[in-house]
């Protein structure tokens, strides 16, 4: 999971900063979400999945991805 997120948080172009602010979290934080989704809470990948306009696939693997 965290390879999509990161990937696509590469993509914005933004600076990390700004989207830890659009996200509504300190940096360190966003930076540990990114770093394991899996551990973080649903809200706090939600509020980054907004605050970047991702969708769930965009985050999260496709069961064709998990069968692979």
């Amino acid at each position: 999971m965290a390879p999509k997120l990161e990937k696509a948080i590469n993509a914005d172009g933004r600076d990390r900063s700004t989207l830890a602010q659009l996200s509504g979290m300190a940096l360190k934080r966003f930076e540990r979400v990114v770093a394991d989704p899996g551990k973080a809470s649903v809200p706090e990948v939600i509020d980054i999945m907004k605050a970047l306009d991702l969708k769930y696939e965009d985050v999260f693997p496709t069961e064709a991805e998990m069968s692979a």
